[in-house]
């Protein structure tokens, strides 16, 4: 084989990256035949090579240590929680900050609202979030004690149309952690009047639909996120609901 090109196999040079003048020489010897590369350039040549080789090295390197180093592992710092729950443990928080919007994270979860605290009334609930600036974390206990809810990209309050972007989602623990984003297929993310709360619908069902009193609740497959039912029963009794802003 030629020992240039057999210089840059073992290299992994491109002949590009060889300047022009460089010979290659072989030398042999009775115990062994090795190859090496003849500088025979100016000294300015020479030292430009070399910087571009060290280069290559360090790029390489650099990208070795940074795959090696952080191997893609999602670990997620478990946020502080400003106020008491009664529904979220460690692990549910670990799992819910993988998906919270960029400006959500790092804040720490502040209770915003509570049926324990505030009452049974989806009127206290809007009262409660007036002014505020943040996505809302809802979260729910049913009575047999199934977790799930949604996460909003806005505050809730009464409007005539549908508001919110494509940050909002829903998303159920049991019987596994389940993450529904937005399908794309429609723009209604969240609509709120005094009777009742919807969180994504399409053909007339609703991804998670609560009534006025904070009692009853419905979750069906819609086409905003195009999710499971959230609770094992389309129709669920609310024992606990928690809302979370992010401050």
């Amino acid at each position: 084989m030629n020992i240039r090109k057999q210089h840059l196999q073992n290299s992994n040079l491109s002949p590009r990256e060889i300047p022009a003048g460089a010979e290659v020489c072989s030398s042999s010897s009775s115990s062994s035949t090795s190859s090496f590369l003849l500088l025979n350039l100016e000294s300015r040549e020479a030292v430009q090579f070399v910087w571009l080789a060290n280069i290559a090295k360090s790029d390489d390197y650099r990208k070795a240590t940074l795959f090696a180093s952080s191997s893609f592992d999602q670990d997620f710092q478990i946020p502080d929680l400003i106020g008491q729950t009664e529904i979220l443990s460690e692990e549910h928080r670990e799992k819910l900050c993988a998906h919270l919007p960029a400006r959500a994270e790092g804040y720490s979860w502040s209770l915003v609202f509570s049926t324990s605290l505030h009452g049974f009334s989806l009127n206290s609930l809007y009262r409660k979030m007036h002014k505020l600036e943040s996505p809302i974390l809802i979260v729910i206990e049913d009575t047999e004690h199934n977790v799930f809810g949604a996460l909003t990209s806005c505050s809730l309050h009464v409007s005539d149309h549908f508001y919110g972007t494509g940050e909002s989602l829903l998303y159920k623990f049991n019987p596994h952690f389940k993450v529904f984003h937005w399908s794309g297929e429609n723009l209604y993310f969240i609509k709120g009047n005094p009777e009742s709360l919807a969180i994504g619908a399409g053909d007339g069902k609703f991804g998670l639909w609560l009534d006025g009193d904070l009692n009853q609740g419905r979750s069906q497959h819609c086409s905003t996120y195009s999710n499971e039912p959230l609770a094992p029963q389309e129709d669920f009794v609310i024992k606990t609901l928690e809302c979370w802003a992010f401050v």
